[in-house]
C-alpha cells in the first residue's frame, strides 16, 4: 500500500529514507494500522537500511519532542556535510564526567548532524590523548562516540555509496 502522511511539517510516504533518533538511517517500508495495548493506531514501519531484519513501529502522530525523525540527507546535502566535517572545530572538552555525559548524550540524541560531527571530533581527539598516556575513554564516552559514528557514518555512506569507514576518515 502506498500512502502519504503529512505531519508537523514533514511529509512521509512509503519508500522515503529517514533518520530515526539514535537508530540511524531507515526506509519507510509501509504505513499500517496495528493494535497495541488495545488501542488501534496508524504506524510508520521503519526498516534500517543496514539491518533489514529489524523493524520499528512509530505512530504517525508521534510527538516530535520525544521521537526524533528527520528526512535523510540528499546527495548534495551529504557532500556539504562532508565538507563541513573536514574543517569543523571540535567542541570544548567538558572535564566533569557527569556533565559531559549529560551534554554529549543530548547532542547524540537530539542535536543536528553538524554538532554530532563536532562531538565525534572531540571524542576522537580525547581518545587519542588517552591512548598517548596509556588510558582509555570512559565507557559512556566510548558508547556515545560509537553511536555518533554509526549514525553519521551509515547515513553518509548510504547516500554517497561509500563505506562508513571511508566517510569517518574525513572526521579526524
Amino acid at each position: 500500500m502506498y500512502m502519504v502522511i503529512m505531519m508537523k511539517g514533514i511529509t512521509l510516504k512509503t519508500g522515503d529514507l529517514v533518520v530515526y533518533s539514535t537508530r540511524g538511517i531507515c526506509r519507510v517500508t509501509q504505513i499500517t494500522s496495528k493494535t497495541f495495548d488495545r488501542e488501534r493506531r496508524d504506524y510508520f514501519v521503519l526498516t534500517p537500511v543496514f539491518d533489514e531484519k529489524s523493524t520499528y513501529f512509530i505512530p504517525v502522530d508521534y510527538d516530535p519532542e520525544r521521537v526524533h525523525i528527520k528526512p535523510a540527507l540528499t546527495k548534495t546535502e551529504a557532500q556539504q556535510l562532508i565538507a563541513f566535517a573536514e574543517t569543523a572545530a571540535p567542541l570544548e572538552w567538558i572535564s566533569s564526567p557527569n556533565l559531559r555525559k549529560q551534554t554529549y548524550e543530548h547532542i547524540y540524541k537530539a542535536m543536528p548532524r553538524e554538532e554530532k560531527i563536532r562531538l565525534i571530533k572531540t571524542l576522537k581527539a580525547h581518545e587519542q590523548h588517552q591512548k598517548e598516556i596509556g588510558k582509555q575513554l570512559y565507557a559512556s564516552d566510548a558508547r556515545i562516540l560509537s553511536g555518533c559514528e554509526t549514525l553519521i557514518g551509515n547515513e553518509l555512506a548510504y547516500i554517497l555509496g561509500k563505506t562508513p569507514d571511508e566517510i569517518l576518515t574525513t572526521f579526524v
